[in-house]
């Protein structure tokens, strides 16, 4: 004899809703999320962060820049302007770990104090064509921390989404043609660290991306600027989707070989080309006996590939010369002595380069080249 079992359908979200115990803030939006990426989201899945070096921690160039050039990169991927003016600082700070996030650095931009010009100001940082074109037609979340110094003038800091239909055309606010924006104004803090976001729909036909944070008209500073005028940024991150998720924290290793897709030098961690001080020879291009019947060669390759062919500068590391004041330059060691000379560096692409100094007679017939170098491909 065949027996049929029939039993009603159940709806198992209103079930779980009658047990005994709650399923929480937490788990009621995972239940009510709709799709398998909603509910990565909330539980922080995945690379989401479109932002490089968003957590401030890598600083190749240094960390303490300015005051004498309007149009700088400091920390790696973020780029400095201000409109016909100088007098500011970009530096690097340590994060006091009071409670409000847990990254070891973030960034400061500081009017100089005593600087009485008040012109616009913008730290930015601009996002490939490539990335850029995965927002399309969808919202995306800007957040971040910040604060403001107990001297601070402006009426607010000014933090942007910014974009372009065009590819290389970002400049400052990204008051272009086909240009896009999405603003937050935000109020002086007096020295008290906050977070905030912005969320925005991104035009279908957007060709590149950009975060902005300063001023800009008609909120611009006033007076003559104190010791404490500045603006802090920390954990900044873009991501796809309406909500802010926690901030996404990569190791140093990870976000520094990102940072060197755009920039990337031979010399060690902490040595930086500054003024005329001199680079030593830890970390430099060192080959001996590497030339063609003309000239002393020798051919480097990056250990990241680079976004594109980069702007390539050798320096000498002689401890007599070195930095800014030896650039284009190498030290010849040879059967005639030793000396600096200038190099001719072609072949640049973005896995490598080469570079040369001609023979300087029979007595080069033993020889070696030594240099440092830096490799610039930001956008």
């Amino acid at each position: 004899m065949t027996v049929k079992i029939t039993k009603p359908e159940i709806n198992v979200r209103e079930q779980l809703n009658e047990l005994k115990k709650p399923a929480g803030v937490a788990g009621e939006a995972m239940l009510r999320a709709e799709t398998p990426q909603e509910q990565q989201a909330l539980i922080g899945l995945g690379r989401r962060n479109l932002l490089i070096n968003g957590s401030m921690i890598v600083a190749q160039r240094g960390t303490s820049f300015g005051p004498s050039v309007n149009v700088y990169y400091g920390l790696d991927r973020w780029k400095t302007s201000r409109y016909a003016a100088t007098n500011f600082l970009v530096t690097q700070e340590d994060n006091s770990y009071s409670g409000e996030f847990a990254s070891p650095h973030f960034i400061r931009v500081q009017r100089q104090a005593g600087d009485t010009s008040a012109n616009a100001l913008s730290l930015h940082q601009k996002i490939e064509s490539q990335t850029s074109k995965l927002t399309r037609g969808r919202e995306v979340t800007f957040s971040f921390w910040y604060r403001t110094g107990v001297d601070y003038t402006a009426k607010v800091l000014r933090a942007d989404i910014n974009g372009t239909t065009s590819t290389g055309s970002i400049s400052y606010w990204a008051y272009t043609a086909g240009g896009f924006l999405k603003s937050l104004f935000l109020e002086p803090t007096n020295n008290v660290w906050k977070k905030a976001t912005l969320t925005y729909q991104v035009p279908n036909t957007v060709n590149e991306l950009a975060v902005v944070f300063g001023w800009e008209s008609p909120n611009l500073p006033s007076g003559t600027a104190g010791s404490n005028e500045y603006f802090d940024i920390a954990e900044t991150q873009l991501e796809l989707g309406s909500v802010a998720t926690p901030f996404e924290h990569r190791s140093y290793g990870e976000e520094l070989a990102l940072c060197e897709r755009y920039y990337q030098k031979s010399y060690d961690k902490d040595a930086y080309v500054t003024g005329s001080t001199s680079l030593s020879t830890v970390g430099s291009v060192d080959h001996y006996g590497s030339s063609d019947a003309t000239n002393v060669l020798a051919q480097v390759y990056f250990r990241t590939q680079m976004r594109d062919a980069p702007t390539v500068t050798t320096y000498d590391p002689n401890s007599s010369n070195g930095g800014n004041a030896y650039a284009g330059r190498a030290y010849v060691a040879s059967n005639s002595g030793t000396a600096s000379y200038n190099t001719t560096t072609n072949n640049i692409g973005s896995t490598g380069f080469r570079s040369y100094v001609p023979k300087n007679g029979a007595g080069w017939a033993a020889h070696r080249i030594i240099f440092q170098w830096q490799a610039v491909a930001e956008l």
